[in-house]
């Protein structure tokens, strides 16, 4: 969005995305792509959408604070996925 002509238009390659985030520095857009099987991050300085994860549910991505992580549940996870206490569901 450009604030000063209030226009939109959309990220080169972000077409099929939502929930994106911005990280906390702004340098990076993670967002998920059609049907939660993927997740992108946008590197704003080079203009790349890079894969980040993939799964058959993924959630809505967040940022830690530092922008060093981007946190994720995969809602339809298979086994391999562990709740809060460590024990497999």
């Amino acid at each position: 969005m450009d604030w000063k002509t209030r226009t939109g238009r959309f990220l080169p390659g972000s077409e099929a995305l939502s929930r994106a985030a911005w990280s906390p520095d702004q340098r990076y857009l993670a967002a998920t792509g059609p049907g939660g099987a993927q997740i992108q991050l946008l590197d704003f300085k080079t203009g790349q959408w890079t894969p980040l994860a993939s799964g058959s549910g993924l959630g809505v991505p967040f940022w830690s604070g530092t922008n060093r992580y981007v946190y994720y549940q995969d809602l339809l996870g298979g086994p391999e996925q562990h709740d809060r206490d460590g024990a497999r569901r």
